[in-house]
């Protein structure tokens, strides 16, 4: 009788470190700088070897004994899991992004914080730890709209509330929800670039027309210096007009049956019919014709905009976003070149590119 009160005893001890294991590994899985309960863990590996030959238990003990050791290989498999998971790199997201962009931000943001959110105590491209609305956050001051602005790192369970309080701090500012679509609008507009999308890690800062935010006279120079030096001697890259063959040729493929032609052609032009900077100049001429389904008349004149797209179906079956013609309006007016739209007789479309040419 002594030993099955004093068994009875030792399950009660093991269940309570189960227990208590498992709040560990919950916590431990919550906080990434919580190191993880091998000490509880041992204890409760301990007992359960203890009672594993089963000799001293009766049947309602064994039936007791092998449900926790059920429970503890569940709670070790997921901790396994989890610490794999860790170790991978990928976590469950924790923080909710808001993004705050446009003239009075800094003043929305400043009524709901205690933190200083000037110029000189908040630079451009600067994250700090701040409290905004009572929600302890990271905040990144950067715009992808041209215009001031910060993204917000909120907690999850918080951003719901922030977002309420935001909307109201800013009530009498205009403040007012805005979609990506309107974002990127905004974006191209003031010709900021995305990476992966406009450019990629093959463009130099140079051919990407970022040449203004390098610092050239950097102590020390930097990898790579002397050879972006020389490509900016060299004047306008004309790397980007590959993008430029490529959206409308991609366009015309799209939406060409099989069994239609697609024409690229291309010739010089004594001169270009607009100005340039530095006056009248020869040019060239490029054209992509398709006989393809076409653009209605009354379409044309807006396939350069941003996110038209004549045929919404037809687009999101393919792919399509409608940034693609306004994306190339933009490379050829960087140019200094003129881009054009006209029907193709008797069905299809032409695109007409014309750009200044190099002295011969």
């Amino acid at each position: 009788m002594e030993t099955s009160v004093t068994t009875d005893e030792e399950l009660n001890v093991l269940d309570s470190q189960l227990r208590r294991l498992k709040i560990e590994y919950e916590i431990f899985f919550s906080n990434p700088t919580k190191r993880p309960p091998t000490d509880i863990e041992w204890k409760v590996l301990s007992l359960l070897r203890k009672f594993s030959d089963g000799g001293r238990m009766n049947f309602s003990q064994r039936y007791r004994y092998n449900e926790m050791a059920q429970r503890y290989a569940v709670y070790s498999d997921l901790w396994r899991k989890k610490s794999r998971i860790r170790e991978e790199g990928y976590r469950r997201p924790q923080d909710a992004l808001l993004s705050v962009q446009g003239p009075r931000s800094r003043e929305i943001l400043q009524r709901l914080s205690p933190d200083d959110w000037s110029d000189p105590a908040f630079p451009y491209l600067t994250a700090q730890k701040v409290e905004l609305g009572y929600t302890p956050l990271w905040a990144l001051r950067v715009t992808y709209v041209g215009e001031l602005g910060w993204d917000l790192l909120v907690p999850t369970e918080f951003g719901a509330t922030l977002y309420d309080q935001l909307r109201e701090a800013g009530a009498d500012l205009g403040f007012r929800p805005t979609g990506l679509g309107a974002l990127e609008t905004m974006r191209l507009e003031k010709a900021f670039r995305d990476m992966g999308h406009d450019i990629d890690s093959t463009d130099t800062p140079i051919e990407a027309g970022l040449g203004f935010a390098v610092a050239w006279d950097k102590p020390g120079g930097f990898i790579g210096r002397d050879a972006a030096l020389a490509q900016k001697a060299l004047g306008t890259p004309t790397k980007r007009l590959v993008q430029v063959l490529a959206n409308l040729l991609d366009n015309a493929i799209k939406y060409t049956p099989e069994g239609g032609q697609i024409t690229v052609a291309a010739r010089r032009i004594p001169v270009l019919a607009h100005r340039t900077t530095d006056g009248p100049r020869k040019g060239v001429e490029l054209t992509v014709t398709d006989t393809g389904i076409g653009i209605p008349e009354k379409d044309r004149p807006r396939v350069f905009e941003r996110f038209y797209r004549v045929d919404k179906a037809r687009s999101r079956e393919l792919g399509g976003t409608g940034l693609g013609l306004a994306i190339v309006k933009h490379i050829v007016e960087g140019h200094g070149g003129q881009i054009r739209m006209e029907g193709n007789v008797p069905n299809g479309s032409r695109f007409v590119v014309r750009l200044p040419a190099e002295p011969e």
